[in-house]
């Protein structure tokens, strides 16, 4: 019998580089490009998220209550393929007033986006934490994803990842007068082949942008704010699948299956980043009725942390390109610049292991602010 598996390899490695040409280009054609969008922007001591209204051609930001709004320098803008953006990433800005963006496309077209400035309360909470928006996303398979748009969504999942080979893990549950959101463990077969044939459901704040080579660097953690919570609530239910398996769906012995649920606020400003604080839960308990978590936050260093306490690296888009950059723990007086919110069904599941059948439901997550 003839040996089939490298023609296998050659289409699958074919079918993952076409998927990912398709994610890089799709906006893509051969005249002078005509599109003059600003997809994402962000400022100096921002906080939660930013809401960009492509109609209205209007841009909204929160920043900490504390800012000089005559001095805010831009911290992140992308515009469509091709385009130009004035002011640009970098500028010290005054936003005492609305201030005009203008993006230029590459043929030549304008549009004008006008920027709003405004204070925060201190005790703000995060957009959608309730998980009652969902968008659709199209392509080769429709799904939805957390948030009113692509646009203006502070959450991301796995799902582009996983729909690549099979179904997508974190789904909208519930009914339209209570929508909560389900993470699940499946088995992903043609992932077996690369050894990462665990799909763990997966949901945070921050962005995923799928990287073959690397799909530990897709997950982009974290977004702006600085705010200082004393705990966290949500409400939540866990049942954990019976058999825990490797990237290669080998079944692991004496290994149970557990959840997470965690914040960890970081302050961005220089570099090690600093882990200013965090709250964690991590359970295998078997929970079929709707309980409600209150975590505190732990702030500074921890004298004899659990091992999914310890400072984690991140990875950054920077310049086209992603890097990884340390942390290390804070003192906890640093201000925060970001908040990492993060739902796993598995809490190996960065190593691609996990029990299939592990569900994970989330609702109504809240900060709670106090004295520290």
């Amino acid at each position: 019998m003839k040996n089939r598996k490298p023609g296998f390899f050659r289409l699958f490695a074919l079918l993952s580089m076409t998927m990912l040409l398709g994610s890089c280009i799709d906006d893509y054609y051969f005249d002078k490009y005509d599109k003059a969008k600003i997809l994402s922007f962000s400022l100096s001591n921002q906080v939660g998220v930013v809401n960009i209204d492509h109609e209205a051609m209007m841009i909204t930001v929160l920043v900490d209550e504390s800012s000089d709004l005559s001095a805010l320098v831009v911290t992140g803008i992308e515009v469509s393929s091709f385009a130009t953006v004035s002011p640009s990433l970098g500028e010290t800005v005054d936003f005492s007033e609305p201030v005009a963006f203008t993006v230029t496309a590459e043929n030549g077209d304008k549009k004008v986006y006008q920027v709003i400035v405004k204070l925060s309360q201190a005790e703000i909470q995060l957009s959608n934490s309730d998980f009652e928006e969902w968008y659709e996303v199209s392509g080769s398979k429709v799904y939805l994803e957390p948030g009113s748009s692509k646009e203006s969504t502070i959450w991301a999942s796995g799902n582009p990842g996983v729909v690549t080979l099979g179904a997508p893990n974190v789904i909208r549950s519930g009914n339209e007068d209570d929508y909560h959101v389900l993470l699940k463990t499946v088995e992903l077969p043609l992932g077996a082949i690369l050894n990462q044939g665990i799909g763990a459901g997966s949901m945070f704040t921050g962005s995923f942008q799928l990287n073959l080579s690397n799909p530990v660097a897709s997950a982009r953690f974290g977004v702006s704010y600085s705010a200082r919570p004393t705990e966290f609530s949500v409400k939540y239910k866990y049942s954990p699948g019976p058999v825990v398996k490797n990237g290669k769906l080998q079944a692991l012995s004496n290994v149970s299956d557990s959840c997470d649920i965690g914040i960890i606020l970081t302050d961005r400003s220089v570099e090690p980043y600093k882990q200013v604080a965090i709250a964690w839960f991590r359970s295998g308990k078997n929970v079929t009725e709707w309980q409600t978590l209150q975590i505190a936050f732990e702030y500074g260093t921890i004298v004899s942390p659990e091992p999914y306490e310890m400072p984690k690296d991140v990875y950054i888009s920077e310049n086209g390109s992603v890097r990884l950059v340390p942390v290390v723990f804070g003192s906890g007086d640093e201000k925060p610049t970001h908040i990492t919110v993060v739902f796993a069904s598995s809490h190996r599941g960065d190593y691609f292991e996990g029990a299939p059948g592990s569900e994970l439901y989330i609702d109504e997550l809240r900060l709670i602010y106090g004295e520290l």
